[in-house]
């Protein structure tokens, strides 16, 4: 029984032995584990402290039991300032302290709520009032059986202002008139807009990514297009380009096109951005006003009156060969100097001119009047006149010539003759007597030359005559029953 007791002894002691060898190891671990504790800690702290977004741990009723250096940053407040505040209270502008309030209440009764798990924006509070766009994301965690919620915030002033930045960007290119691409330096595009697509016939996915040898119909204005790329690749400078496309409708049309390199931080190209305004009916219009041009100046050149333009103070800019041979100037003589200065006779120079200068500002035709050649002699001319605008404004005048010389001479033989003769001659026009050759003719109506000047041809003629008379002008005239029938020659 002693030896048996002895026994016991000696195995008590050994199992003694192993309990406070693995005491000396669990003593050993648990310190390892406090050091590891502690140093996940620390590791935790840094990490927290170091972070540039906001890490705050809200416990019970919704108070803040961490707040990092993060927070302090964003929010204002420093962690001595928030801890153990209410965080709704601190941090959520007034409209939403109330729903942000009753949320977390409702994750710590029941470790859940829409709030928790999940990411979202919502408007935060700075110490000094001033509200600001913040991105949250909150998780739960478990702690001594009590539920807390870590928040992460960060706020994203400059991402909102530079995604507004972006919005208002894309809007100025998608308004604008002209295409607007942004290539690589491979000439393959990396963006367009709606104008630029347009041009293709394509959707921005089938055109991103290609170059101009691949979307365009024209192979030679498609290797123009990537020669005036690698021109500004380079030279490193924009450069300008009239350029003709034909379209993927089969249409033509014509680009002012700028293309500028762009340069990344470093200052290297790493591609470029294009501007192209369709000038289409500006070309047209061009083409249009070249042809009009061209008819004009054939005109001009080959036209037998004399023409002349003036600007606004009725110097001469132009004057056609026409204008030349009436007046027997040079072009050279005429050009910069004053019309009326050449070809007015001075009798009308303060009288007729002024008033026709005044009726040139609305147009006037077949003036006759008398001007006179670089030899001094007068002609007799027919002028007609009207302004020059250019965008609703006069900007000068033209005049043109017709030497009537011959004709004034004929009229006069004519009247002389006619005023000798003893028969009645007179000249109708438009129905309207405008001329009476002599005293025979007014003697045998009755009338005197004012009264018959303009008047209507057909009150000489009996009532059943006047159809035969505008059929022949011929029939028994007639001033009253008085004075007897006369004939209409």
């Amino acid at each position: 029984m002693e030896d048996k007791t002895k026994q016991q002894l000696v195995e008590e002691i050994a199992l003694l032995r192993r309990e406070v060898a693995q005491l000396e190891q669990e003593k050993t671990e648990c310190k390892k584990a406090e050091e590891a504790l502690r140093e996940s800690e620390e590791k935790y702290r840094v990490l927290t402290q170091a972070a540039f977004d906001g890490i705050i741990t809200i416990g019970e009723n919704g108070r803040v039991l961490f707040w990092n250096r993060g927070a302090e940053n964003i929010f204002g407040y420093t962690a001595e300032e928030a801890l153990g505040k209410k965080l709704a209270q601190l941090v959520v502008p007034q409209p939403y302290r109330e729903p942000v309030s009753r949320g977390l209440q409702r994750f710590f009764e029941a470790g859940t709520d829409p709030l928790i798990n999940r990411h979202w924006e919502f408007p935060g509070l700075r110490k000094d009032g001033a509200e600001f766009p913040a991105e949250l994301s909150v998780a739960s965690v478990r702690v001594q059986d009590e539920w807390q919620a870590v928040a992460i915030v960060r706020d994203i002033t400059e991402r909102k202002q530079a995604e507004e930045a972006l919005k208002n960007y894309k809007f100025i290119v998608e308004s604008a008139h002209g295409a607007i691409f942004f290539k690589d330096l491979d000439s393959r595009y990396i963006t367009a807009n709606t104008k630029t697509l347009e041009s293709f016939g394509l959707s921005l996915e089938e055109v991103i990514g290609k170059n101009d040898y691949e979307l365009m119909t024209n192979q030679e204005e498609a290797r123009k297009n990537i020669e005036d790329d690698q021109l500004v690749f380079k030279t490193g400078k924009p450069t300008e380009i009239t350029k003709h496309m034909t379209a993927a409708d089969g249409k033509d049309y014509w680009f002012h096109t700028v293309k500028v390199p762009q340069f990344d931080d470093k200052g290297n190209i790493i591609g470029l951005v294009g501007i192209a305004r369709d000038i289409t009916e500006r070309k047209r219009a061009e083409k249009e006003l070249e042809t009009q041009r061209a008819h004009f100046s054939s005109i001009f050149d080959h036209s037998l009156e004399g023409i002349v333009t003036l600007d606004i103070n009725n110097n001469i800019l132009e004057a056609n060969q026409g204008f030349q041979n009436i007046f027997g100037y040079r072009l050279e003589e005429l050009k910069g100097v004053q019309l009326d200065d050449l070809i007015v006779p001075e009798r009308f120079y303060h009288t007729e001119t002024k008033e026709l200068d005044k009726k040139a500002l609305d147009g006037f035709l077949g003036h006759e009047t008398v001007r006179k050649r670089k030899d001094g002699t007068e002609i007799n001319v027919a002028m007609s006149a009207g302004p020059i605008k250019v965008g609703g404004k006069t900007t000068g005048r033209f005049v043109t010539f017709r030497d009537i010389s011959n004709r004034k001479e004929a009229e006069r033989l004519y009247k002389t003759m006619a005023s000798s003769s003893q028969l009645g001659i007179y000249i109708i026009q438009d129905g309207k007597f405008v001329f009476i050759n002599n005293s025979q003719f007014l003697k045998d109506s009755g009338f005197s030359p004012d009264e018959m000047l303009g008047m209507d041809s057909l009150a000489f003629v009996y009532p059943e005559d006047r159809e035969m008379v505008r059929g022949d002008g011929k029939g028994k005239c007639h001033k009253d029953a008085e004075r007897g029938p006369f004939l209409s020659l």
